[in-house]
């Protein structure tokens, strides 16, 4: 794992552990060391990485999609969202889709609500 080669993270007893908190530290479950990698990406996510390590782009975006992604409810590990930048065109699109009406200037109607303002 990225975490393992390049930032010096162990698993160790059945917990996942920030580097130099393992085999017998003194470590704080929580913040030092963690149950289920679940729990360490919620903290990555919360905290960051403890420090910053030269990675190709690919791999940096992976590890910051697995990190982010952990507080995400329904997303596969990683899975990549918009990958390319839209056009307003298919921002629109998209927006209809989502049940969204233009009624003229800055007027957009939401599914059974009355008009708003963007």
């Amino acid at each position: 794992s990225v975490l393992m080669t390049y930032y010096g993270f162990s698993y160790f007893a059945g917990k996942y552990c920030y580097p130099g908190n393992e085999k017998g530290s003194n470590a704080e479950e929580g913040v030092h060391c963690f149950d289920s990698i679940e729990g360490l990406r919620r903290h990555l996510c919360a905290y960051g990485l403890p420090h910053d390590v030269v990675l190709d782009q690919e791999t940096k975006g992976k590890l910051n999609r697995w990190i982010r992604y952990a507080i995400v409810r329904n997303l596969e590990d990683g899975v990549t969202i918009n990958p390319k930048p839209i056009n307003q065109k298919e921002a629109w699109r998209l927006l209809q889709r989502c049940g969204l009406k233009w009624k003229g200037g800055y007027r957009y109607n939401r599914p059974r609500t009355k008009a708003w303002r963007h």
